[in-house]
């Protein structure tokens, strides 16, 4: 190991890589040094592998070197702990996902977000207040999945004439909807 090399030289000089980066020997047998991927980081020198930050956190950069920049995701938004392919290999990384239609977050550093009352839903993504969640409007009804609560259009040949409906009800006989 040479003496007189510094950390932006990486493994040519100094035979392992600094912290916030892992060593990644190629298909070709060649050993670089790679930048830990956003979502993880590296205290120390020579490794090879990154840790991923804590559910809930994420960093805004690669290359990190401190579990210290793991920072909360805010609001709207909530952890997920990934594997995320990188270098041709699955590297464990915690990234902020907005919460989905019928869903919210009002705390920072959450790892999941909350589903909207019964009947209600949102029309957007990464929501931080109950207060958007809406009874679906007349001529949708509403269906709940395994996360959240959705509007969708009644089929054709039915219809709902107020908001907030769970089912649509068939068109009288003789009578139909002109599309879904």
């Amino acid at each position: 190991v040479k003496t007189a090399c510094t950390t932006t030289q990486d493994i040519e000089c100094n035979d392992k890589c600094p912290a916030g980066k892992f060593s990644y020997t190629s298909t070709a047998g060649t050993m670089t040094c790679k930048a830990c991927y956003p979502g993880s980081y590296q205290t120390m020198e020579g490794q090879t592998t990154c840790k991923a930050c804590n559910t809930g956190t994420t960093t805004s950069t690669s290359g990190t070197v401190d579990a210290g920049a793991c920072k909360n995701c805010v609001a709207g938004k909530y952890g997920k702990a990934t594997l995320s392919q990188y270098y041709g290999f699955s590297i464990a990384t915690s990234t902020c996902q907005a919460c989905a239609l019928g869903q919210y977050q009002a705390m920072d550093g959450q790892s999941s977000c909350k589903a909207c009352q019964a009947v209600t839903t949102t029309t957007t993504t990464g929501n931080i207040d109950a207060g958007v969640c809406k009874a679906c409007v007349a001529g949708k009804y509403s269906t709940t999945t395994s996360s959240a609560t959705v509007c969708q259009l009644c089929a054709a040949g039915k219809y709902s004439n107020t908001e907030g409906q769970s089912v649509c009800t068939d068109c009288p006989t003789g009578q139909t909807t002109l599309t879904k």
